[in-house]
């Protein structure tokens, strides 16, 4: 994000109960940045320090994935509303849910927007989200919590995430990703707290996403109603830059990622074409404006980099390793889980898939089902007997994603996971 009169927002910041809204700026993470320095001064040699290791010690490529497995992220969402509106449904989270399991295993259908000489970047970072089962007291829960407050609009002040400032506590950071979604104004989509805070302020860690910029439906609104909000604020969460370095318009900084070019600033809207150059990058191919970390519209975010991965992952291995720990969601949490050990072998092929699918199992197969990655069937079959092999599924019609395969034998259930391309 271009930085405006930095020094006017900085001191506004530090007034109490003021909205500050940047126009036209879609994130607000930098300017957080600011209000969590103005609170804690000590941040700012912490900030210098892990500056000083990225670009001296594992500027990409020397990072090395230190895991090869995909990683899981419990997630809760905190619904933080003073009108019914804002009280998003169910179904608006879920698809939120969908599209960040979709974003970062590089299965979106918009890929395809990717220009040629993008393509071989173009990275699946290895993780996957899910809303969790369990609540820090260990009872069951949706993952969603839903708190009615007197506050009409939130800011960057992190009133949101307080009870005693009428929002909703975190839940445990080393546990969970603490999602908030509020109201936030008409020109501010979101907002994350980088790891290099966590030691100094762990209750307020985690993501902060406007009511109308969650999600694709319900109260989502174009031109931030794909779900690349979130998209883009988990990846500051995991520590990175916006493409651009924030330096104002200029080529002296970037986002400490290779394989992004440099450029000069950031970009709105969906109007540029490939190939577009700036002053940073003022050769063919130019700039990667279709990057997640680039400002356009959610419908013209389409990719993550490998490096932007490797990033990514390093920092969930280093920094916010504690998070990898979590049982909360173990295995593919939006597959029902039925109380029965998977002891069935059988394969699902081909896999990737772009149509018909052949399940072809060990044992025969009384019931067989095929969820989404919100927990949707979107395929059943129940012959009311056990079924001989192969059985063919057909999910041409489905859109590209990760999708469990579930059935039923003599030895209880299994499930496994499928993956559709187009």
């Amino acid at each position: 994000m271009k930085m405006r009169l930095p020094i006017v927002i900085g001191l506004v910041l530090l007034l109490p109960g003021v909205v500050v809204q940047a126009q036209g700026d879609r994130c607000g993470t930098m300017l957080y940045d600011q209000y969590m320095l103005s609170q804690y001064p000590q941040l700012a040699a912490i900030r210098k320090q892990a500056r000083i290791e990225i670009r001296e010690n594992p500027k990409i490529p020397s990072f090395q994935k230190l895991s090869t497995t995909v990683i899981t992220i419990p997630v809760v969402v905190h619904i933080v509303y003073n009108t019914s509106l804002q009280n998003i449904s169910d179904a608006q989270i879920q698809s939120q849910i969908a599209v960040l399991n979709n974003d970062y295993r590089k299965l979106n259908a918009d890929t395809t927007l990717i220009p040629m000489p993008w393509r071989t970047v173009a990275g699946d970072v290895g993780i996957e989200f899910c809303l969790a089962k369990k609540d820090p007291a260990g009872n069951d829960t949706n993952g969603i919590t839903r708190t009615s407050t007197i506050v009409t609009q939130f800011n960057y002040d992190n009133q949101v995430k307080k009870t005693s400032t009428k929002g909703q506590d975190a839940w445990d950071p080393t546990k969970y990703l603490n999602l908030w979604v509020c109201n936030l104004g008409t020109s501010l989509y979101g907002f994350a707290q980088f790891p290099s805070d966590f030691g100094t302020s762990p209750s307020t860690d985690g993501v902060v996403i406007n009511y109308t910029a969650f999600g694709t439906s319900g109260a989502a609104k174009a031109p931030s109603n794909k779900g690349r909000t979130a998209t883009h604020e988990i990846a500051h969460w995991l520590d990175l830059y916006h493409i651009w370095g924030d330096d104002g318009g200029g080529c002296t900084e970037d986002d400490f990622i290779n394989d992004t070019p440099n450029q000069a600033s950031a970009h709105y809207g969906c109007t540029l074409t490939y190939p577009y150059t700036d002053a940073c990058s003022p050769t063919a191919p130019g700039i990667m404006f279709m990057n997640y970390m680039d400002y356009g519209d959610d419908q013209c975010l389409v990719m993550f980099t490998k490096d932007q991965a490797t990033r990514m992952i390093n920092t969930l291995n280093t920094t916010r390793s504690a998070i990898l720990n979590t049982t909360i969601c173990s295995g593919p949490s939006s597959v029902p889980d039925d109380g029965y050990q998977s002891r069935s072998v059988f394969s699902v092929y081909p896999n990737p898939a772009n149509g018909v699918i052949t399940l072809s199992s060990m044992d025969p197969v009384k019931e067989l089902a095929v969820y989404n990655v919100i927990g949707e069937s979107v395929f059943y079959f129940s012959p009311g007997q056990y079924q001989a092999q192969p059985i063919d599924v057909d999910l041409s019609d489905k859109p590209a994603g990760v999708y469990f395969v579930k059935i039923l034998t003599s030895k209880g259930y299994s499930s496994q996971k499928v993956i559709v391309e187009r």
